[in-house]
């Protein structure tokens, strides 16, 4: 049963009780407790059922970390080639300015 099942099933109950009334004009004692246990005892079922949805089950909550934890892999491996790419251009930087430095070293001997 879903959500709006029940409420239209409450809604019916109570309108129920309500022609009832009104066609009478009073309703006897018994009859009117039939109508309200039934409207009360299908309001718990609308509530439970509410609560069943919402809540959060333990397969719900580990499919989660799940997919978390897999975002964080992923997340983690691209830093990581960040990292490389990083280092990569900073060992090319070095080298040139290495071989850079040494021409002018180089450079300045001859004019000493």
């Amino acid at each position: 049963m879903n959500n709006a099942t029940g409420i239209n099933k409450l809604d019916f109950l109570v309108e129920n009780l309500v022609k009832k009334i009104n066609s009478k004009g009073e309703i006897n004692k018994d009859e009117a407790m039939i109508i309200i246990d039934e409207v009360l005892a299908e309001g718990e079922k609308v509530a439970k059922k509410v609560a069943e949805d919402s809540a959060a089950t333990k397969d719900f909550v580990r499919a989660e970390i799940a997919e978390a934890k897999l975002g964080l892999k992923q997340d983690i491996a691209g830093v990581k080639q960040e990292i490389v790419e990083v280092k990569a251009d900073l060992l090319k930087w070095f080298v040139g300015t290495q071989i850079a430095v040494g021409g002018f070293v180089v450079a300045l001997i001859k004019l000493l």
